[in-house]
């Protein structure tokens, strides 16, 4: 049988939760609430766009970002009374809490376009594309299409 994870999404769960993808490895997850007093994200003073923290004393520079049209994030914990399996890729989880938008952090600088986070949700939007029916309508008007700017050219 191949191995399997259980993802449990209670009606309950909350939403709007604020998220944050840090450049850090923090010792085990932890509440943004764990981190007061060490982290707290404000506006930029120089007025451009986004947030800056100092977190160890490194600058951070975030921006705000919304996950694509139909989509929604998953903050998972442990289910309850779950218990590891031997083998690692079998685990169960429940959503606590759901999410539409996150920050993203790097150090020294704004999170730009090109960063892998930003770039692996346009993957969404493009399955999206890639995926939809074609009708054979559509397909006859591209044809036409084309054949119109190869006559012009």
């Amino acid at each position: 049988m191949a191995p399997a994870s259980v993802v449990t999404v209670p009606s309950g769960a909350p939403s709007s939760t604020t998220v944050h993808n840090l450049p850090i490895k923090l010792a085990g997850n932890q509440a943004i609430e764990s981190l007061e007093g060490h982290f707290d994200p404000r506006p930029r003073d120089d007025g451009s766009a986004g947030l800056e923290a100092f977190l160890r004393g490194r600058v951070l520079r975030g921006s705000d970002v919304q996950l694509p049209t139909g989509y929604r994030g998953l903050l998972l914990r442990s289910a309850p009374g779950a218990q590891d399996s031997s083998d690692a890729c079998e685990r169960s989880w429940v959503a606590a809490a759901t999410f539409d938008r996150f920050t993203a952090w790097n150090h020294d600088t704004a999170p730009a376009p090109s960063d892998p986070v930003r770039r692996a949700l346009e993957w969404c939007t493009l399955a999206k594309q890639v995926h939809a029916a074609v009708t054979p309508d559509e397909v006859e008007e591209e044809i036409k299409r084309m054949a119109e700017e190869a006559a012009a050219s």
